[in-house]
């Protein structure tokens, strides 16, 4: 499902929305045209990531296989 949210701020080439959640998320301009402070956008799918991947990944690579 893709997340919406509201447009707050807008920079030369991202925008700041804010989510149902209240979650501020910085993503690019949309292609489909101009962009205003309140209109409601598509943010894609987020994809979800392993907090902890990068310091497991790090350990991993310490451990010595026999």
């Amino acid at each position: 499902m893709e997340e919406r949210g509201v447009v707050v701020k807008i920079t030369c080439r991202s925008c700041v929305a804010v989510t149902p959640d209240g979650d501020f998320r910085e993503v690019p301009l949309p292609q489909s045209g101009m962009v205003r402070i309140g209109q409601e956008i598509s943010l894609g799918n987020r994809k979800k990531k392993v907090p902890y991947l990068r310091y497991v990944m790090a350990a991993a690579s310490f451990l010595d296989r026999k």
